[in-house]
This record gives structure tokens, sequence and C-alpha cells, in this order.
């Protein structure tokens, strides 16, 4: 497990392996891709943002805070 405040995905960024990626203040996910058997948590209290073209793909994507989807969709 690792644990990150805040994470920033955009355009062709990734995010992918087995492990666990705790998110303790903002994901902010315009762009790019999270794949892998691991898991994206987004902690209590923390707030998300997704909007453009993402994809999501066999990686566990937890939300245990606040996730807002602005636009578009999850592939």
């Amino acid at each position: 497990t690792a644990t990150i405040a805040n994470l920033s995905l955009q355009f062709s960024a990734s995010v992918t392996g087995a492990g666990t990626l705790d998110v303790s203040s903002s994901l902010s996910w315009v762009g790019g891709t999270m794949s892998g058997s691991g898991s994206t948590v987004l902690g209590p209290g923390a707030s998300a943002s997704i909007s453009g073209g993402v994809v999501l793909t066999q990686r566990k994507l937890v939300n245990e805070g606040t996730l807002t989807f602005a636009e578009n969709y999850i592939l």
C-alpha cells in the first residue's frame, strides 16, 4: 500500500499494478488509464473529479469520499 495526498492524472498518464494506492486529499483524473489487479482508494474526506476520456481496466476504484463525474465516460 502506498499513500499520496493529491493525485492528478492527465493525457496518457497511468496508474497500474497489483498494489493499493490510497489518495487522502484529492484526485483529478482528466485523462489516462488506471489498470492492473490493484485498487485506487479515495479515502474518507477526500474528493475526486473525473472528466475527459479516462479508462479503468480491471483495477478497482474505491470511493470512500466524494466523487464527481464532470463529463464523458469511463471505458
